[in-house]
């Protein structure tokens, strides 16, 4: 540009990206080049825009365009991507953040030339220390051909991609009567057989009859995870690392639970799931036809309604496999048979819970309001120090500057009546 020698220049470009830095911006274009139009007007604009066009045609050819997106914002004050306080720095009073803002205007220069920019930054007493040749011969090899890479920070990202689970389907379908059991059990009577009544003459005896009883036992089962953290870890987490594990914790608890509920054994430790129920209805899949799977869902609410259940919470539990084929179910003109429908969260009228923790080949409808979940202390978490043991011997976690989170959760289920369920085996939908 007329009237300016290149050194000039190079301390212009300097002085704006070294301001537009400290600046909090994600559009580089619109801020950064804002501030060279203001200041040294449309010419100047014209031939940084031209020089820069070189600069970034060069770069994507080296295929970075990721990094020169994470320097722009790293340019522009970005604390996500490089502060200078807790950048890396190489041997210098300078961060990485820094270094990388101060060699912009010879990577500009160069028109985008890697060689050429290095050589000209290791002119620059800020950054002649960091570029050492073993340091430049770096920069320059296929192994970081990242356009001078050691000033580019490793970006790590605010946003953590979270685990995958299986979807818990009991508590949110239907309406499932929850029961405090704080004691650690409860005993609910349950009528097993009512009195008689009949018909008689006047001159007759009343029959006898006896009603008989039973109950119904929820005892605590307790579920529990255990996850040791190192320290190191937790100081210099950017992600919130001990949010991430907590919600994974809880996670993991609740459709454990919800296994329990629908498959568990029924043992001493473990809550006696609905399949595994006595008494249940069951029976076969009639198929996979559109009038086979009408049949399955018909015979399935009207066999609890058949053992005198009255069903006004209903609610299907089946696989995310399940879904798909009810919801592809054409009828004889090609119409959709379900989806209009399950679109809307029902089935048949009723709400349903998809999730990959049902078999592919089993079907559950349940009177929900005859499911009973006791529960304690709900979900309990708690951080410690102390010891544990690992599986190979104990673990003491202040020698190793670690912390442990333990989650502890106490709950029974049962059916208050096992009629109130049926399950339809060897589903192919």
């Amino acid at each position: 540009m007329p009237g300016m020698t290149e050194a000039q220049l190079d301390a212009k470009i300097l002085e704006i990206s070294r301001s537009a830095y400290k600046e909090h911006s994600e559009k580089f274009e619109d801020e950064l080049l804002g501030k060279v139009e203001d200041k040294l007007g449309q010419e100047r604009r014209d031939f940084v825009e031209d020089t820069r066009a070189r600069a970034r045609s060069k770069w994507d050819a080296m295929g970075n365009q990721d990094r020169l997106d994470a320097f722009k914002r790293c340019l522009l004050g970005d604390k996500t991507v490089a502060e200078p306080k807790q950048a890396h720095e190489l041997g210098s009073t300078y961060g990485r953040g820094q270094a990388f803002a101060t060699f912009l205007p010879h990577f500009i220069a160069a028109g985008g030339d890697l060689e050429r920019s290095l050589n000209r930054a290791k002119e620059d007493e800020r950054l002649s220390e960091l570029l050492t040749d073993e340091v430049c011969q770096r920069a320059l090899s296929a192994d970081s051909v990242a356009g001078a890479g050691v000033f580019i920070p490793d970006v790590l990202a605010a946003d953590f991609i979270a685990f995958k689970y299986a979807r818990a389907v009991v508590r949110g379908t239907g309406s499932p009567t929850i029961v405090d059991i704080s004691e650690g059990n409860l005993k609910i009577p349950k009528g097993t057989a009512s009195a008689t009544a009949t018909w008689i003459g006047s001159d007759d005896d009343v029959p006898s009859s006896q009603p008989t009883f039973g109950e119904l036992n929820l005892d605590a089962k307790k579920l529990g995870v255990f996850v040791p953290i190192p320290n190191d870890l937790v100081r210099r987490s950017r992600t919130g690392i001990l949010t991430i594990v907590r919600d994974d914790m809880m996670q993991v608890a609740v459709r454990k639970e919800d296994v329990g509920i629908i498959d568990g054994a029924g043992n001493n430790f473990e809550p006696l799931g609905i399949s595994n129920t006595p008494g249940i209805n069951t029976f076969g899949s009639a198929g996979s036809s559109h009038a086979n799977k009408v049949s399955d869902l018909v015979d399935a609410e009207n066999n609890v309604e058949a053992q005198n259940i009255d069903v006004v919470s209903g609610g299907w539990y089946f696989s995310v496999q399940t879904k798909g084929g009810l919801l592809k179910t054409l009828t004889a003109d090609g119409a959709f048979a379900f989806k209009d429908e399950m679109v809307m969260g029902t089935l048949m009228g009723w709400p349903f819970g998809a999730t990959t923790a049902v078999a592919n080949d089993e079907l559950y409808f349940v009177e929900t309001r005859m499911l009973m979940i006791g529960e304690t202390l709900r979900l309990l978490l708690t951080e410690h120090e102390g010891s544990y043991n690992d599986g190979s011997g104990q673990v003491n976690t202040v020698q190793r500057d670690q912390r442990v989170l333990r989650l502890i959760h106490e709950m029974d289920s049962a059916l208050r009546r096992a009629e109130a369920a049926t399950l339809v085996t060897g589903v192919a939908y």
